[in-house]
């Protein structure tokens, strides 16, 4: 898709999987961090890992995206978008984590469907009863200023910044593709 830029949040401590989740191999041999990256390179004309100053070592490999760290540290996602934000060349940020490896490309295709004029300057997902999921997630770049207001003010959630934006919410009718790796376990499913 033109005027996009596609990135994967890669950035956290992964304390509860014991080491870089994104840096897992799964069966098929590719990354959980490589299993997003191709995904988003089906819409986007420019990929970005996000990710935390200490971890940007590990992602050296992969020369073929851009590299951003935090400007804001240990601020948790909300840190890894506006990071995002700024280094996108695109109108529209399309942002993923590194660990939903069953997020698919029909997913993303109906969200990014969704897109039209400025009728919304994010769009995220939420369940039928309500439950937000905040990623994958679509957000202009434009609204940069805000999500810098949320950091500064110490408001981390997710949640808090969505509804301060003017956010389209999909609603998930198959939670399958937002399943995402938390502990070893969770591969299991």
């Amino acid at each position: 898709m033109v005027g996009l830029t596609g990135a994967v949040l890669a950035g956290g401590h992964s304390s509860r999987f014991g080491s870089n989740k994104a840096l897992y191999s799964l069966t098929n041999g590719k990354t959980l961090l490589q299993v997003s990256i191709d995904l988003l390179r089906t819409y986007c004309e420019e990929v970005l890992i996000s990710t935390s100053e200490e971890n940007a070592r590990a992602y050296e490999a992969y020369q073929q995206v851009g590299i951003v760290t935090d400007n804001y540290t240990d601020c948790g996602p909300l840190g890894g978008v506006e990071a995002i934000l700024e280094a996108c060349k695109h109108p529209w940020a399309l942002i993923l984590t590194c660990d939903m490896p069953a997020m698919d490309a029909e997913t993303l295709s109906l969200q990014l469907s969704s897109i039209r004029g400025k009728d919304a300057n994010a769009i995220a997902w939420q369940t039928a009863n309500h439950r937000l999921m905040p990623f994958p997630l679509l957000i202009r770049k434009d609204t940069l200023p805000i999500v810098r207001e949320k950091l500064q003010a110490g408001c981390l959630k997710m949640k808090d910044l969505l509804n301060a934006l003017d956010t389209k919410w999909m609603i998930i009718t198959d939670e399958g593709p937002f399943k995402n790796i938390n502990r070893t376990d969770d591969l299991l499913r």
